[in-house]
């Protein structure tokens, strides 16, 4: 799941303390070593697996350190850690410092605990060698938020995690490809199910619905689903990469990170898509990178593995730097961060300059992916000081494989910072067509708002010849242009905001030659519409004339090539 920080790394010892002894390719035939141990072992034939075994203490990080590649080796080695029923695998390395692996497993179980190692290939012979150290790193002492407690369990693969605005979470399955919905008092219940994605991250939309982030079975492609409360399952956004992180602005806006291009896209509320940005300079590409604003409206990035950015200017500006893997952030009101290391099992603080005040804050009971989250209260869904972390368990045992804990409540220093924003909800669904040369209206409405509303174009623009009146939300005018024209609209009231995204098409309207004629030559005559399309058509003078008629035979294919080439069309 993890590689490893390099920082970390033990220096190779020349002199080996232990030397492999063939054969030791099982279990019940492995190399016995104590922590402080450095083998010298190579792969001697093809297909060589190397097994260790040594006694562990509780409450000890074991750190486990391959030097192959780096000191001459042919090999390509890959690590593993089994537990003492010499089957479970409890970590997994490969390719950390160039090819060479590296392990730091916190033991809480005192016991046996085996080491196997083999080249990636299964090749062997002369020139692959290795060294592997058996050390131990001192365990840090509890931080503020310790000890943490079991908030909810058996949620199989938690992952993405939201705060609901009545004290609940939304927590994301990635294992059980569904969509969880728990209680304030910590019962799980199923609100959603993903037959043929993977559901990754969530986040509560001003609307109160559930956005979840998911990619293809085969981690292709990705895209954003909308979740009702009642777990109706819609589509968000399509065409995106696999995804690393969602949230919501404080003007309703969301934000996703796609990994895949390094593009952070930014869509309205209905999922109109406004913009991208080139984001490569976080280098990373993470499912477990995050996104969060702070409380002056910045928006923060966490790439999953050692830097968190600031977007300045529509360019990422590193922040913090910090040992791998730094996942999930949290901000509080005050624009303190709490961010997640999932690989350590750590919650860290840093102060709003990008100063670490905790490391750790929280350490008991964490293991990543770990997403936080500030919940909201029950009675009124005003933001708490409640922090909560959802493990997906990578170094944990049960209960806490699979849960969701709370850091030790009072050791927060303030309350969270609410994510998004509750929009006004505007009535109006849909918008009628147009008719190119045709009065049109049409009138917006807003429900229940908190003062008078004004209304505005938030982003696109009406078809030509349309304006929206800000005090009545009002769109009037006569089309000029025909075509489809998608906006988002906006409305203010009491200190408030509500979006929503139309599109009005514009269509021509039908006029047969003969009539066309025949309203010149006085016989009949056309509508005003009529008259008003076939000007706006032609010559564009305020009048239906013989120009305008041109205009309309060649529009009909019925004027030859020779007599269209003339010029322009005159009254």
């Amino acid at each position: 799941m993890y590689g490893a920080p390099l920082f970390h790394r033990i220096a190779p010892s020349a002199a080996a303390s232990i030397t492999e002894t063939e054969p030791n390719n099982t279990a019940a035939t492995a190399t016995p070593a104590a922590l402080g141990d450095t083998a010298t072992a190579a792969m001697d034939t093809t297909g060589d697996v190397d097994w260790y075994v040594i006694n562990i203490a509780t409450d000890t990080i074991l750190v486990l350190d391959v030097n192959a590649s780096r000191v001459g080796s042919n090999m390509d080695p890959v690590l593993g850690l089994i537990a003492p029923d010499s089957v479970t695998t409890l970590a997994f390395s490969d390719d950390v410092n160039g090819l060479d692996p590296y392990i730091e497993y916190h033991i809480t179980t005192p016991g046996t605990y085996f080491v196997v190692i083999q080249d990636y290939y299964g090749s062997g012979g002369s020139g692959f060698f290795y060294y592997l150290t058996f050390g131990a790193k001192a365990t840090p002492p509890p931080g503020p938020g310790d000890p943490t407690t079991l908030f909810a369990s058996n949620l199989n693969g938690p992952y993405g995690m939201a705060a609901g605005a009545a004290g609940e979470l939304y927590v994301t399955d990635i294992d059980g490809r569904q969509l969880w919905k728990i209680s304030s008092a910590g019962a799980a219940s199923q609100l959603a199910t993903f037959a043929s994605n993977v559901p990754l991250k969530v986040v509560v939309d001003g609307s109160g619905n559930l956005l979840v982030t998911y990619s293809d079975s085969s981690f292709s492609f990705g895209g954003v689903s909308r979740v009702t409360q009642g777990g109706q399952v819609s589509s968000f956004a399509t065409g995106l990469g696999n995804t690393g992180g969602i949230t919501v602005g404080p003007d309703g806006d969301v934000w996703v990170l796609d990994i895949n291009r390094l593009l952070l896209f930014r869509f309205g509320p209905s999922g109109f898509r406004k913009d991208s940005i080139d984001v490569s300079a976080i280098s990373a590409r993470r499912y477990d990178a995050d996104l969060a604003f702070s409380p002056s409206g910045v928006l923060y990035i966490s790439n999953g593995y050692d830097g968190i950015y600031r977007l300045v200017n529509r360019a990422p500006q590193l922040f913090i730097s910090a040992p791998p893997y730094l996942e999930s952030m949290a901000f509080d009101a005050d624009g303190y961060l709490y961010v997640a290391n999932g690989y350590l099992g750590t919650v860290l603080l840093y102060d709003p300059t990008g100063q670490l005040v905790n490391d750790p804050f929280a350490r008991s009971n964490l293991g990543g992916p770990i997403y936080l989250a500030f919940s909201r209260a029950t009675a009124d869904g005003s933001m708490t000081s409640r922090l909560f972390a959802s493990n997906y368990g990578y170094n944990l045992s049960a209960p806490y494989v699979g849960s969701v804990v709370e850091m030790r409540q009072g050791s927060m220093r303030g309350t969270g910072l609410r994510i998004g924003v509750d929009l006004l909800a505007i009535a109006t669904t849909s918008l009628p067509a147009g008719i190119m040369g045709a009065d049109y209206t049409a009138t917006l409405q807003v429900t229940s708002p908190p003062g008078t509303p004004s209304w505005s174009i938030a982003f696109g623009a009406l078809p030509p010849g349309l304006i929206i009146t800000s005090t009545t939300g009002v769109i009037s005018g006569v089309p000029t242009t025909a075509g489809s024209f998608p906006f988002s609209v906006r409305v203010d009231a009491g200190g408030r905001v509500g979006y929503a995204d139309f599109t009005i098409v514009v269509s021509q309207p039908s006029v047969s030659v003969t009539d066309a004629a025949n309203h010149l030559l006085g016989s009949s005559q056309l509508s005003v519409d009529l008259q008003r399309f076939l000007d706006l058509q032609g010559n564009k003078n305020g009048r239906y004339d013989v120009g305008d008629f041109r205009a309309h035979l060649r529009a009909q294919g019925q004027l030859p090539a020779s007599v269209a080439a003339t010029g322009k069309e005159q009254p």
